[in-house]
């Protein structure tokens, strides 16, 4: 650009910076036949950027050592609180760091794998980024060599029913090679089929309940000896080492219809006994329900908790002389069933993942007569609502 003798003009020189010309240099020079040498004016440049943040891992025999590394202009740095989150970016915990942006973990080998997870380190210099924050935020995703780890969502006890096949299920969770698995039963190992599958399954971290990647491995066993329903020792490899898991398989049936069933009527309430049957396996407890002849919705009575005894007994109130009535007996052995009342109805309806409910009913007068009672029962094996009739 020229500039006329005795003239004032400016020069402007416009572009647009990045961090590679922070602390460059940008010359200014000036020639003129009357110069001797150039006129000349030196600049360097100080750009300011908010930082780049990288975290580097540095393990050693008995720590885990997180280093947050930021990279910025200013160079003076305020670091946040860093945060622990599953891989399926679930927040677990908040760690504080030292001041230089350090964190430390003891390697404890029974819970290393739980510091497994996505760490955040935050460094802000004071200059917002170019995503509109003041902190910026730099992550690693940390996995450690530990043995295989039987999850919290593996379950104690299994129920299976004599004579038939069943699947026990173990869910596992490994970050390291490939691993092996065995069971055995009673320390007698077994050679059974064995499938495998990769899930998403749940986890406890630092006491919070996370979802993780894991292995489901299948074993087919087949109960057809009371020595079955035992304990069966599972036991995972890997290149770290090992763990075991011990299951009890316990035998699960449905209960045994209530026998013996009477009902002395009065005049305003019934009075029904029965004897229990073998109650499956499980805790039971029984309903009563009872229908007048001319309604159509069942009502509800009970529930009454097996107590051991050869008889037992309930009495039904609110009951219309000389009207006719159903009765029935429901004996229930799965915790999970609940019942519930529909809300333009009375009867119950039973809920629940496995069906365990057996019925005894008989049907009789509300009349003062002499007491009503049964030895004799049938059961059509395809009826769906596994109700026993009582022929009286």
């Amino acid at each position: 650009m020229k500039i006329l003798s005795g003239k004032r003009e400016e020069i402007v020189y416009s572009f647009i910076l990045t961090k590679k010309e922070n602390m460059q240099s940008i010359v200014c020079s000036a020639y003129s036949r009357f110069l001797d040498n150039p006129l000349s004016f030196e600049v360097q440049l100080d750009i300011q950027y908010s930082p780049v943040v990288e975290i580097t891992r540095r393990p050693t025999e008995l720590k885990l050592i997180l280093i947050c590394n930021p990279s910025g202009n200013p160079a003076n740095y305020t670091l946040g609180d860093w945060e622990h989150w599953s891989e399926f970016r679930e927040h677990i915990q908040n760690l504080e760091g030292t001041p230089d942006g350090t964190l430390t973990f003891l390697k404890s080998f029974n819970r290393l794998h739980e510091t497994d997870g996505i760490y955040k380190c935050k460094a802000s210099n004071g200059i917002y980024g170019t995503n509109g924050h003041l902190y910026q935020i730099g992550t690693a995703l940390v996995y450690n060599k530990v043995p295989p780890i039987f999850v919290i969502a593996n379950k104690p006890i299994k129920f299976g029913c004599y004579g038939q096949k069943m699947n026990l299920t173990v869910l596992l969770y490994n970050k390291y090679g490939t691993i092996q698995t065995t069971i055995s039963k009673l320390s007698e190992p077994l050679y059974t089929e064995t499938r495998q599958a990769m899930i998403k399954t749940q986890d406890i971290s630092h006491d919070v309940n996370v979802t993780v990647s894991g292995i489901k491995r299948t074993f087919q066993l087949t109960l057809d000896k009371t020595e079955d329903f035992t304990d069966y020792t599972k036991k995972a490899c890997n290149e770290m080492g090992c763990n075991e898991l011990t299951v009890k398989i316990t035998c699960a049936n449905c209960p045994e219809p209530p026998t013996n069933v009477s009902v002395i009527p009065f005049d305003r309430n019934l009075a029904v006994s029965w004897c229990p049957g073998y109650n499956g396996g499980f805790p039971q407890t029984f309903s009563v329900e009872y229908q007048a002849e001319n309604e159509e919705i069942w009502k509800l009575s009970g529930p009454v908790i097996d107590n051991r005894e050869i008889r037992m007994s309930k009495i039904l109130y609110d009951i219309t002389p000389n009207t006719r009535y159903y009765v029935r007996i429901c004996g229930l052995n799965y915790t999970d069933i609940t019942f519930n009342e529909a809300p333009t109805m009375q009867d119950a309806v039973i809920h629940g993942s496995v069906d365990r409910t057996i019925y005894s009913e008989i049907d009789f007068m509300a009349d003062p007569v002499a007491p009503l009672s049964s030895s004799e029962s049938e059961c059509d094996e395809n009826d769906e609502d596994d109700i026993l009739f009582m022929h009286m």
